[in-house]
């Protein structure tokens, strides 16, 4: 989990959730939704895009053991300067040669739990909002 928050990953997850929001607030903009309601999605992204490092955790524990991890962890979590130096023996190590043999399929499972986690999160928003008696623009 500490991988994918030195990564980027996170920051990246943070900004799809707020991303989102701006979204469909665009399509339920004139519609009243209370601010409140707003504020509570807010409140809520710590709570997502923790969810969904849960799920890329996960992706990433079927293809490494936690030694594997933590190389990773470790190589990535070093300076930029420190990871260019060290890339080819990172790449040429163990962990290195799982990551590129693995690296197509670590891509598509990755891609897939991101589009699963997107897809259901905006469908379950969009409910709660039309439960609540709000109908987003049509587009």
């Amino acid at each position: 989990m500490n991988y994918l928050k030195i990564n980027g990953t996170q920051k990246q997850y943070e900004g799809a959730y707020d991303q989102m929001i701006t979204l469909i607030k665009s399509q339920f903009n004139g519609q009243g939704v209370p601010e409140s309601h707003w504020s509570k999605l807010e409140e809520q992204k710590e709570e997502q895009v923790d969810g969904i490092l849960n799920m890329l955790a996960s992706v990433y524990r079927s293809y490494f053991e936690e030694t594997d991890i933590q190389n990773l962890y470790t190589h990535y979590s070093s300076s930029p300067e420190a990871q260019q130096a060290n890339q080819s023996t990172f790449l040429n190590s163990a962990t290195g040669q799982k990551l590129i043999a693995v690296q197509q399929s670590l891509i598509q499972n990755i891609s897939a739990a991101s589009e699963s986690w997107s897809r259901d999160l905006y469908i379950a928003t969009l409910e709660e909002l039309k439960t609540m008696g709000f109908t987003p623009k049509q587009q």
